[in-house]
Formats: C-alpha cells, structure tokens, sequence
C-alpha cells in the first residue's frame, strides 16, 4: 500500500512462453529490495585467419548479451523503505523457490525453462533465460533458518523466431549465410543459430557434402541455404 502512494518502482520478474513470447499466467517475482547496479554484457566472436603473425580478425558471431544483477531476499520483515511488516512477510525459502519455479524450473506443458521479462522503471526491460544463480546466505534466526540471503543471477538475451528475425535482418532464413565452425560447436547447433529450428541440420549436410556431421573442423566454412517458408 504504501509502495504504490510513494511510487517506489520494484524490479519485476514475469515469465514467459519460451516458443511465443507471450506473457505465461502465474505469479511474477517482485524483488523487495531493488538492486543498487546491473551490468549488461555484451560480445562479438571473431575467427583468426592466416598465419599467426600475419592474422585478421573476422566477424564470427553476434553473442547474446547477458544482464547480471544481484537480488536481496529479506524475511525480516523490513522492507526497502525501512517499514516493518507485520503481515504477509515471506520467508527466504518462500522467496528463492517462487524465483526457481519461474526461471529456473521446468515447465510441465513446455518441458524447459520458462523465458522471462526483467523489467524495473522505464529505462530496464530485458528478455532472457536464466544461465546461472548463486545464493549467499548471510543472515540467520536462532533456529539456523536464514533471514537474508544474496542471490547473484545471470540471465541470457532470449528473443522469439519473429523478434529476432525483425531485429537481425542477417539471420533471415531467406538468405544464404556462410558461417565459420567455432570450437566445441556441432550441426545441429549452428542450423538452430541460422533458422531457429535444428531440424535442418541434415539437408545443411547434404548441401555443404559433409560425409560425418559429427565431426566438424575449427574455421570449416559451412553454406546455409535458404529455406521455404
């Protein structure tokens, strides 16, 4: 109540379908406390060509950014503003698990992960898939049940076959794109880079003559043709 006469603006979790984009029913995760920074990350994968001493760098691959930021849950009852809560004060546990049940959890009718929205004022909306999370615990009650805890999260960009394909132009399927083998990568994980759909990792193969996709070979160059829509 007192929040919203005061207008105070609380960094908001919402989950999302991770096939359509659209908001997923349920609860969202309203942080108690709002984070004092965020970072976003964001990288190019280049490729090395020529010798060594005489190599360029390549444009490889537009990475996902990532935002980090760290979430404070609270079961003493005292909110962001320094008021005491007599009524409806979750506990810790009660907290981490509605934060895992959104992001971190398998949904039962997708069998993965749900995306989600991380959104705080006008100037922070970020969709993403959780990569990693990290709890500290550092505050506890006489019973050994922890009162306060950090938890250090990681979320991945994440953008629908339709957004995507509206921002980066460069994917289009209708195109044909001609992309370097990075280490550690296979088939059907570069198909799903070019079309969002790994299922045309086998006609990749037959049109790029490969006689064992499975083993591919750092800086191979592969064609991927467009496909019918």
């Amino acid at each position: 109540m007192l929040d919203k006469l005061i207008k105070l603006e609380k960094l908001t979790i919402t989950p999302l379908d991770p096939s359509k984009g659209n908001t997923i029913r349920g609860d969202k995760f309203k942080c108690l406390f709002n984070p004092s920074k965020y970072s976003l990350d964001y990288e190019i994968g280049y490729q090395r060509s020529g010798p060594s001493n005489k190599s360029e760098s390549q444009f490889g691959e537009r990475i996902n950014p990532n935002l980090s930021l760290e979430l404070i849950l609270d079961g003493t009852g005292v909110d962001q503003i320094g008021l005491a809560k007599i009524f409806g004060t979750k506990t810790v546990k009660q907290q981490l698990d509605q934060f895992l049940k959104i992001a971190f959890e398998l949904n039962g009718n997708k069998h993965e992960p749900n995306a989600v929205q991380v959104t705080w004022g006008k100037s922070l909306s970020f969709k993403g898939r959780l990569k990693s999370a990290k709890v500290d615990y550092e505050l506890f009650d006489k019973n050994g049940d922890p009162l306060r805890a950090r938890l250090n999260v990681t979320f991945v960009e994440h953008r629908i076959r339709s957004e995507a394909l509206k921002k980066w132009k460069l994917n289009s399927p209708d195109l044909t794109h001609i992309k370097l083998v990075n280490s550690h990568e296979n088939l059907p994980l570069k198909t799903y880079e070019i079309y969002e759909d790994s299922r045309y990792y086998l006609e990749v193969a037959r049109v790029n003559k490969l006689n064992n996709f499975r083993r591919l070979q750092v800086g191979q160059k592969l064609v991927f043709p467009p496909i019918e829509q």
